[in-house]
């Protein structure tokens, strides 16, 4: 097995689990999973061995979903393209919790999809996988302080569109 083989085996399992909250579609996850590869593939030239590898692969992986959540939100279909149903392979007597947390994950996406794709990550990252600030503003190149201006402004952004929606806060 080659040494970006072995990569690959190690961290296709976080980068899975990262992406799942963007999107519960099986092939979209395969999808991203492949792309941060491909790039972390082409850019390995650019990564300072000084450096932990995941940072740099996390860094790639936020991009990507990035441009996952711009697609989506370009796309006609837009978040309705997200069926869970294809992607679990549940145990029976779990499957009622799952489908409630799928479900309302589900729905998470579909609010956030209509934000502005940098405002749907970074939530999505604040909030869905309870990063803390300064690692995303390490994940997208930003400040600290720009960062938390952001968050602030999608947080403000967000709670419109939960009212425009007939969401009680």
């Amino acid at each position: 097995m080659g040494a970006f083989e072995e990569i690959v085996m190690k961290y296709q399992g976080t980068l899975a689990a990262g992406f799942h909250r963007f999107t519960t579609v099986r092939l979209d996850l395969e999808d991203m999973v492949q792309e941060t590869f491909l790039r972390a593939w082409k850019g390995l030239p650019k990564w300072h061995p000084d450096k932990p590898f995941i940072h740099w692969l996390q860094r790639i992986a936020t991009r990507v979903a990035l441009e996952f959540c711009r697609r989506r939100k370009r796309s006609p279909l837009g978040h309705q393209l997200d069926d869970p149903s294809g992607y679990r392979e549940e145990q029976p007597e779990h499957a009622a919790k799952k489908d409630i947390e799928v479900s309302s994950l589900s729905e998470a996406q579909a609010l956030l999809a209509l934000l502005p794709p940098e405002d749907c990550a970074l939530l999505t990252l604040q909030y869905i996988e309870e990063l803390p600030l300064q690692e995303i503003s390490s994940r997208f190149g930003w400040s600290l302080t720009n960062t938390k201006v952001r968050a602030h402004r999608a947080r403000n952004r967000l709670r419109k569109e939960l009212l425009k929606h007939g969401y009680a806060l």
